[in-house]
């Protein structure tokens, strides 16, 4: 089974003209991914983890309820888990999990649930005809 790392040189090629329609590729277990970014560059083939070391919630963000659950297990020193607040794997939840946690403060993988965001021209262009609205009443009653 594949691990987070590992990269598998699958194409060789001196020149490359097209590409495939579709990579099927077999599931990874766990918080693994295929990265197929290099494929037609260098022929490289890469397992990369969407885990963030400090999401101890597993929820694909570090925020401040990965900081509550570090802090209700911080002192275990052996056996603790992910969800306890290990980020280094060491098997204690200590400081070095809290350093990692700050280092990934406000971060989130791919796989986060994401909200529409406005455009920033948006909010410009709704203050723009509220103040033509405004001003073209005021005319009007001048």
């Amino acid at each position: 089974m594949p691990s987070a790392g590992d990269e598998f040189d699958i194409l060789d090629f001196g020149s490359l003209s097209g590409a495939f329609n579709t990579v099927q590729l077999p599931p990874l277990t766990g918080w693994l991914a295929w990265d197929t970014s290099q494929l037609y560059t260098t022929g490289v083939l890469a397992v990369r983890s969407t885990l963030l070391e400090a999401d101890f919630d597993e929820d694909g963000d570090v925020d401040g309820a990965d900081l509550v659950k570090w802090r209700a297990s911080f002192g275990v020193s052996a056996a603790a888990t992910h969800s306890q607040g290990d980020a280094d794997g060491d098997q204690d939840v200590d400081g070095g999990d809290f350093l990692t946690w700050q280092r990934q403060l406000g971060s989130a993988t791919t796989m986060a649930a994401t909200e529409a965001v406005p455009e920033p021209a948006i909010p410009l262009l709704l203050i723009s005809g509220a103040l033509t609205t405004f001003f073209r009443r005021r005319v009007t009653v001048s």
